[in-house]
């Protein structure tokens, strides 16, 4: 069996592998100073017989190709999953500006063989090596104790600062840090975006930095935020600067010891408050000439499909048109298409289904209308061509989409009429009535009304349900004022709990028997009788001794056998819990004799 095992994990791992779908890339910086060092790396995820890179462009090769590699491997509920990577790194550097170009690399897997997409990296001025104004303003930045948070900044970027009405514009909030340790952000600001209908763009929850250039210096730069904003007014609308606290932490200039850097030391914690510059964005009205009838605002490039679900049914019966609009655009800003149902059709409010997707590229997708309709007559009919116009801002002209008609054939409704009701999540309207039969016509002839001569406000009756609403409404007040004084009548309700508080002591004290914890067991029974007593008595627990116990009981007339009995049972647990030896059947007798005394005692002790 272990080897029929063995082999089953060694086929399933080979069958993995064979099934896993080879991917080989390639990683790097986009952005890197003169003469900075960096990585190049190739990676694919299954075992290379052979790699090779075709060019390295401009860039010097001071390291590599060193290679690496990692594999695990996982059983789970007898599915094996095997997963491995392989990687080439070479260390570059480069002497000169501008944009250096990497050639492809190519790896053999399984005979076949895989090439990466060449790429490039754009290589800046070195910040070290600028103009005496430049590095006189960078060492400032990093080191005047007035301006200890370095280079750090926010942007808001947007694709394009002129656009349609309508016309979606994306927008991201990124944050620009150099030579900065970032702690944590304590509040944000996002514009308001007044002017504009926003969509957020998902993005990652946490802040991943990247390295990029801004007027020949490499920052690194988060995206915070994206949206998609479409403008729904003309003219210069502008976007309001967005705010954020940031803590960073900064190396403080007070005095020093060799434990500082081993133990962190010496590193405070700051709050800057940064605010982005404002963003105008020109908006364009729509041209208004050439624009169709049917054009309810629509913007973006979309295709349009109308259909019925039925074409033959009968008369009285409910169908449904289907119109669905797919493209990029303001899609959600998409309202209902009229159409020009024939007279003879009930037509409802149309159900409406969105299945939208945000991104970076804009609003896409497709947006569905429902209508529900229900031929009144027999016949046949048709559906004209639905029309529906959009403004496309990339050639700036309007395009008007058609569906072709549709023919409908409608038969007699052979089932007599009736009520037909139709559950259809569009649908506002209560249950759907045939015509003819749910109208009352008016009556021509003259009719004979009866005088009503009996008025319940004129009876007794009316009369004596007031009387006892009265009464019940006394008796229901003085019931819950009873209820509240009995409630702060602390010794009353002491008194009337006694009993029920014993009970469970006395159930518990049964558990603790049967699992034959003498401790926990006697612990309770002794808390059952004394606990029984005091609340009964109306006295604190810790005043109840042996004398006094006696005394309050011959106070209550109880009898003296009951009385050595209550003491007998209480001696017999004190004595117990410090020295238990007592036998199984002497505790079970113990037991027995104690539910006996609380059951007397209740009967006696009023």
């Amino acid at each position: 069996m272990k080897r029929l095992f063995l082999f089953s994990v060694f086929v399933g791992c080979v069958q993995m592998l064979w099934a896993q779908e080879v991917s080989f890339e390639a990683s790097a910086p986009q952005v890197v100073e003169v003469g900075e060092q960096f990585r190049l790396t190739f990676t694919v995820n299954a075992h290379p017989t052979s790699f090779q890179l075709s060019n390295p462009g401009s860039f010097n090769i001071l390291a590599g190709p060193s290679q690496s590699s990692m594999s695990s491997t996982q059983i789970i509920n007898g599915r094996v999953t095997q997963s491995e990577s392989y990687s080439y790194t070479y260390i570059l550097q480069s002497d000169k500006e501008g944009k250096a170009k990497i050639g492809s690399a190519s790896v053999m897997v399984n005979g076949k063989t895989y090439i990466t997409a060449p790429f490039e990296i754009q290589v800046v001025k070195s910040s070290d090596s600028g103009s005496p104004n430049q590095t006189q303003h960078s060492s400032a930045n990093q080191n005047n104790p007035s301006n200890p948070a370095g280079d750090l900044f926010v942007r808001v970027n947007v694709n394009k600062h002129s656009a349609y009405l309508g016309e979606a514009v994306e927008a991201t909030i990124s944050i620009y840090a150099r030579g900065v340790n970032l702690q944590r952000f304590d509040n944000i600001k996002m514009p308001s975006f007044n002017g504009f209908w926003s969509q957020e763009v998902e993005t990652p929850n946490q802040l991943v930095f990247k390295r990029q250039d801004v007027n020949g210096r490499i920052y690194n730069v988060g995206v915070i935020k994206k949206y998609l904003l479409f403008p729904q007014q003309t003219g210069e609308v502008k976007i309001d600067p967005c705010e954020i606290d940031l803590v960073l932490a900064v190396q403080s200039n007070g005095p020093q010891s060799i434990f500082d850097d081993f133990f962190g030391g010496n590193v405070e914690t700051i709050k800057k408050h940064i605010v982005s510059p404002s963003v105008t964005i020109s908006v364009k009205p729509l041209p208004e000439a050439e624009k169709p009838a049917s054009f309810t605002g629509a913007v973006g490039n979309f295709s349009m499909d109308g259909s019925m679900d039925r074409l033959q049914l009968n008369a009285n019966e409910a169908a449904t048109y289907h119109l669905k609009i797919s493209g990029i655009g303001n899609l959600k800003l998409i309202g209902a298409t009229k159409i020009s149902f024939p007279a003879d059709f009930d037509t409802y409010d149309p159900k409406v289904t969105e299945n939208i997707l945000t991104s970076g590229n804009g609003a896409s997708g497709s947006k569905s209308f429902d209508y529900p309709i229900i031929p009144r007559s027999a016949g046949i009919f048709t559906i004209p061509s639905v029309e529906f116009s959009y403004f496309n801002p990339s050639n700036g002209k309007y395009t008007t989409l058609k569906t072709s008609p549709t023919t409908i054939t409608v038969s007699p409704d052979l089932s007599g009429g009736g009520t037909t009701s139709v559950v259809y999540g569009g649908v506002s309207k209560k249950d759907l009535k045939v015509l003819g039969k749910d109208i009352l016509f008016i009556k021509v002839q003259p009719q004979h009304f009866v005088a009503q001569k009996f008025l319940l406000v004129e009876s007794w009756v009316y009369y004596l349900g007031y009387v006892l609403i009265i009464v019940l409404t006394v008796l229901a007040g003085l019931f819950l004022s009873k209820m509240q004084k009995e409630r702060y009548d602390i010794k009353l309700y002491r008194n009337r709990k006694a009993n029920k508080i014993a009970r469970r002591r006395l159930k518990n004290a049964e558990v603790a028997l049967k699992l034959n914890n003498s401790d926990i067991y006697f612990e309770e029974l002794h808390k059952a009788i004394l606990g029984y007593l005091a609340d009964k008595l109306s006295i604190p627990s810790a005043d109840l001794t042996s004398d006094r116990v006696a005394e309050l009981l011959q106070a209550r007339s109880v009898d003296d056998q009951t009385s050595q009995d209550v003491l007998a049972v209480i001696a017999q647990c004190e004595f117990a819990r410090y020295s238990p030896s007592a036998s199984i059947e002497k505790r079970e007798m113990i037991f027995e004799k104690a539910v006996e005394l609380v059951s007397n005692l209740e009967q006696l002790i009023k």
